[in-house]
């Protein structure tokens, strides 16, 4: 790995649960969007502090999930299916994307 890159990560917050799902990232993002299995719209997700991002949703999320996140001055990057179906709160997912 290159001096001053990193490979990003998502963590599944412990805060997460069927219908909210918390990624807390370890890279500065300025947007972060899901879709969830057989979706056809990506989902933003708001930014609850210093890169935690938030989901809620009325009814059961369902997984896997793709994410597409917006890096600051380097464009959107997607990552499919990087969130098992039954992800579990704590788990942590490496997108092997290197910023």
């Amino acid at each position: 790995m290159a001096r001053g890159s990193a490979s990003a990560k998502h963590e599944v917050a412990k805060g997460s649960s069927a219908k909210s799902l918390e990624l807390v990232t370890n890279v500065a993002i300025s947007k972060v969007e899901v879709k969830e299995k057989g979706g056809k719209d990506w989902v933003a997700l708001k930014e609850s502090s210093s890169n935690t991002w938030t989901l809620k949703s009325e009814s059961p999320l369902k997984g896997p999930f793709s994410v597409r996140f917006l890096v600051k001055n380097s464009g959107y990057r997607v990552v499919d299916d990087i969130i098992p179906e039954s992800f579990t709160a704590g788990s942590e997912y490496k997108s092997g994307i290197q910023l």
